[in-house]
C-alpha cells in the first residue's frame, strides 16, 4: 500500500497500529537521517528519533492534507530536533561528511587531498557557527536536498524567506572562508561559495 494513499492516511488518522508500523518501515531511515544531521550530540540521536515518532503518532489525527505526508512527517521530525536543541543549548555540530557533496573536482595529488580536507573542516566549522536560522536552511536544502517549497513548509516560513536565508548563509560562509579560498588551488571548486 502506498503511504500517500487516502485510505491508508485515513487508517493512520484513526491511529491504526498496523498502518503506523507500515509508516515506520517507510520513514524510519528518513527520520533518523534528519535527526542525525540536526542533533549535535550523537548520544541523543536515538532518543530524539523516538520522540519524533511519538510526536508523529500523536499528531496523526490532526493531519490536514495541506502537504504531502512525507513533508508533514519531515516537518514534525525537524521541529522535534529544533525543540531538543533549544532545550540543550549546547555546541552544535553538523557532520563534516555531510558537507562532501559541496566539493567537486578530482583528487589530483596528496596535496590536493590535504587541501580539500582542510577546506571541508573549515566549511564545517563555519556552518556550525552560523546562527540557527541560517544553519536550518543549509541542513534542509543543501544537505537533505529538500526544495525551497518543502523547506518553507517544514519551517513554516514563506518560500522567499527560505531563499533569502539560504543566500545570506552563503554570503556569511563566503565571508568566513574568503581568506582560505584565496589561498586555494583554483582547480578546487566549492558550489555556492
Amino acid at each position: 500500500m502506498q503511504t500517500d494513499d487516502p485510505t491508508f492516511i485515513q487508517q493512520l488518522q484513526k491511529q491504526d497500529p498496523e498502518a503506523f508500523r507500515i509508516l515506520l518501515d517507510e520513514y524510519d531511515r528518513r527520520v533518523y537521517s534528519i535527526v542525525y544531521r540536526m542533533i549535535p550530540h550523537r548520544e541523543d540521536i536515538e532518543d530524539v528519533a523516538q520522540e519524533a515518532f511519538v510526536e508523529i503518532w500523536r499528531a496523526l489525527p490532526r493531519f490536514r492534507h495541506d502537504a504531502r505526508l512525507s513533508t508533514w512527517i519531515h516537518r514534525i521530525a525537524t521541529n522535534v530536533c529544533l525543540e531538543h536543541r533549544r532545550k540543550k543549548r549546547g555546541p552544535e555540530n553538523i557532520s563534516l561528511d555531510d558537507m562532501l557533496p559541496v566539493f567537486e573536482g578530482p583528487e589530483e595529488s596528496t596535496e590536493a587531498l590535504v587541501e580539500r580536507n582542510d577546506l571541508k573542516d573549515r566549511v564545517g566549522r563555519c556552518v556550525n557557527q552560523l546562527p540557527e536560522i541560517y544553519r536550518q536552511v543549509i541542513v534542509l536544502h543543501e544537505l537533505q536536498g529538500y526544495t525551497y517549497r518543502e523547506v518553507a513548509k517544514m519551517l513554516r516560513l514563506p518560500e522567499g524567506t527560505v531563499k533569502s536565508r539560504l543566500n545570506a548563509a552563503f554570503v556569511k560562509l563566503r565571508e568566513s572562508l574568503s581568506p582560505h579560498l584565496a589561498e586555494m588551488n583554483p582547480a578546487t571548486e566549492v558550489r555556492g561559495l
